[in-house]
């Protein structure tokens, strides 16, 4: 039987909260994309890439803190 983590309160709001997020972010981008409107599109994957650069690295760290 697989090990299942336990729950935490504080940790699995976060999370799902986070995630709600990313889902959010990502419908938001497929209206941009479906606007036909190119300057909005490429504008928003530099954001997405200079974030990446910027806070990609903290995210192996950030559990620590949670």
């Amino acid at each position: 039987m697989p090990w299942v983590p336990p729950f935490i309160w504080k940790t699995e709001t976060v999370r799902s909260t986070l995630k709600t997020l990313e889902y959010s972010l990502a419908a938001l981008l497929m209206m941009v994309i479906l606007t036909g409107n190119v300057a909005y599109f490429v504008s928003i994957i530099g954001g997405v890439f200079c974030g990446e650069m910027v806070f990609g690295r903290l995210r192996g760290s950030i559990h620590r803190y949670l």
